[in-house]
């Protein structure tokens, strides 16, 4: 068995490029240059493609996608700086995979000479991290644990994902609104983070709230919550009376003034259609005396775009359990002309209706 220092001669007649690229691998020292350059190797592709990721949008899972790579490359790099033949094949068989699954998505067309010399360079140093590996293990070098400098960058890479996790999955959710039916408050293309249930607190009346629909228990929507087990409401001309007192409503948009008698003095105005069975439900169990009785487990949510908006007016109260949470900040915002400036950070306020 042999130790470190025990063959350090390195090759003398190639070329700096062939040295580079396809090393003669007969030592110690040039195994170590193979390996140490292939780590490099993965730690710049691995930034390369995060900031490739980041630059086409920046949100809460391309954020989550850049930690799992960043920290998945780091750990392969110092396993190949380790000479580990396993980290080494794992990091050639994730580089040429996502090579070949790009030229079939013909994402290496036509274009520079770069296109195609990075990743057969990149390729070539990760062939030479295998080679380095498997020389090391055919020789029976015994090498220096080698874990000792490395698990604290390990474990913060570890930590730093779990954390990421945590939050996305536990405390926040990322959601973009799809349509106008919360306008002004939210716009088509925001995208926002939505705080967990166990996390927002008691749902109060005003309450921006984020939910699956009560009508197939799939689709997500954002509404606002008008009314809580108990409350008596319907509408005159379009305004909103809770327990028999109209409701001043400073967020709400009446964007089309097209007649809809059912949506402006609902309940008491029968609907042409009712499209949902779940909403036919509601007009016939929870009528009285002309008023919506909001039943015990349910909200009433209606959208601030008044008057386009699909919501619990056509398809019936939002149960608990299908509450996804509250929408607390914007993080971005895009519309069809791009970003929008000044709506990036801001806070979705509360207006709580007493």
């Amino acid at each position: 068995m042999q130790t470190l220092g025990l063959s350090d001669s390195t090759p003398k007649s190639e070329g700096r490029l062939r040295a580079l690229l396809w090393p003669r691998i007969d030592s110690y020292v040039a195994a170590d240059t193979a390996a140490q350059n292939a780590m490099y190797a993965t730690f710049a592709v691995a930034t390369l493609a995060a900031l490739a990721i980041l630059l086409q949008v920046v949100n809460p899972s391309s954020l989550l996608e850049v930690a799992v790579l960043l920290v998945l490359c780091v750990m392969l790099g110092m396993g190949m700086r380790q000479f580990s033949v396993t980290a080494s094949i794992l990091m050639l068989a994730f580089y040429v995979t996502n090579i070949v699954i790009s030229i079939v998505g013909k994402a290496y067309g036509p274009g520079t000479v770069a296109t195609f010399v990075v990743p057969l360079i990149a390729t070539c140093l990760f062939i030479g991290g295998v080679r380095a590996a498997w020389f090391m293990r055919t020789e029976n070098i015994v090498l220096a644990p080698l874990w000792r400098s490395t698990r604290a960058v390990v474990l913060v890479g570890f930590g730093f994902l779990f954390a990421l996790l945590g939050v996305q999955n536990v405390v926040l959710r990322a959601f973009v609104m799809p349509s106008g039916s919360m306008e002004p408050t939210l716009l088509v293309g925001d995208r926002f983070f939505v705080l967990r249930p166990a996390f927002m607190g008691h749902v109060r009346r005003g309450d921006v709230v984020a939910f699956r629909t009560p009508y197939d228990g799939r689709s997500s929507s954002v509404k606002r919550v008008i009314g809580v087990p108990g409350d008596r409401i319907h509408f005159e001309h379009g305004r909103l009376f809770l327990n028999g007192a109209p409701v001043d409503e400073p967020y709400i948009s009446h964007m089309s003034e097209f007649p809809d008698d059912f949506r402006d003095e609902f309940p008491n105005r029968p609907p042409a259609t009712v499209p949902y069975e779940s909403g036919a439900r509601m007009l016939h169990n929870d009528v009285h005396n002309g008023e919506i009785l909001v039943p015990r487990g349910n909200y009433f949510v209606v959208g601030d775009n008044r008057n386009n908006s699909l919501d619990s007016r056509y398809w019936g109260f939002v149960p608990y359990a299908n509450g996804l949470g509250r929408p607390v900040m914007i993080y971005d915002s895009r519309g069809s002309d791009g970003q929008r400036p000044g709506r990036s950070g801001s806070w979705i306020r509360r207006f709580i209706i007493d």
